[in-house]
């Protein structure tokens, strides 16, 4: 059986190193955070890229998603 990964998607910032998903994402190997270019300053179009990219490199059947709401007013 192939190892779940576990998708972390940050909030605005990209939560610090002592946040909960970093601590969660430095204890667990098959965590993997979405990254941004600048958390400080997120348009729509690269946090959907950024989402996209991370979700393509990762096993569609295995694939689970933890983080914070995914709101959008877009």
């Amino acid at each position: 059986m192939a190892e779940t990964t576990i998708i972390i998607v940050p909030g605005w910032s990209g939560s610090g190193p002592e946040h909960w998903q970093s601590i969660w994402e430095r204890e667990h190997s098959e965590y993997r955070r979405v990254e941004m270019r600048n958390w400080q300053s997120v348009e729509r179009a690269d946090w959907v890229w950024a989402l996209e990219r991370t979700l393509a490199d990762v096993s569609r059947s295995e694939e689970r998603r933890v983080g914070k709401e995914c709101r959008s007013r877009w």
